[in-house]
């Protein structure tokens, strides 16, 4: 599975993942990334980019 984008703004930002057909957004925060990275291992995405400072 790819990720397509994700379209970070101050706010929130919106990720697309190749194999589904909507986007998924989240609020651009601690609980807001963390959510997005067990969205991403729930579909499987297994190697991504992130902030060393996010744990």
């Amino acid at each position: 599975m790819l990720i397509h984008y994700i379209d970070i703004a101050k706010r929130n930002f919106v990720i697309a993942v190749s194999s589904l057909s909507k986007t998924k957004t989240e609020t651009n925060n601690p609980k807001g990334i963390a959510h997005t990275i067990e969205y991403l291992k729930k579909h499987k995405v297994e190697t991504f980019a992130k902030s060393p400072k996010i744990p």
